[in-house]
């Protein structure tokens, strides 16, 4: 599929894709090191956040605004890819037991300490 796109679309707008889903995924784990760190304080960590919690919403923030700096159209493109994947997927964005999406099935399993 990516080299279908690679072939299609003009490479400015490739580079662009690319850029807004790299910083966009760097948002995810910014927010998820967050989310993480005060909702489950007793997991063992693989790694240390120097500065926490200001690194990680810098790291949100800045992100955010270089994606605001690309084009309107590539935020197009992401949005309908976005919703193409996940609508074959079948994926939906509670996390309710029973959900069609594993990510929200795994969600809403509780863990154990």
């Amino acid at each position: 599929m990516a080299a279908v796109l690679a072939g299609l679309l003009p490479i400015n707008a490739v580079a662009d894709l690319t850029n807004i889903g790299v910083l966009l995924a760097f948002v995810v784990v910014c927010a998820a090191v967050l989310v993480l760190r005060y909702t489950k304080p007793h997991l063992k960590r693989g790694f240390r956040c120097p500065g926490m919690p200001v690194v990680p919403v810098l790291g949100m923030v800045f992100s955010v605004w270089l994606m605001s700096f690309l084009h309107w159209e590539t935020w197009v493109r992401m949005g309908a890819g976005s919703s193409r994947a996940c609508s074959s997927t079948r994926c939906t964005a509670t996390a309710a037991p029973g959900a069609s999406c594993r990510a929200a099935r795994w969600i809403s399993t509780p863990s154990t300490p």
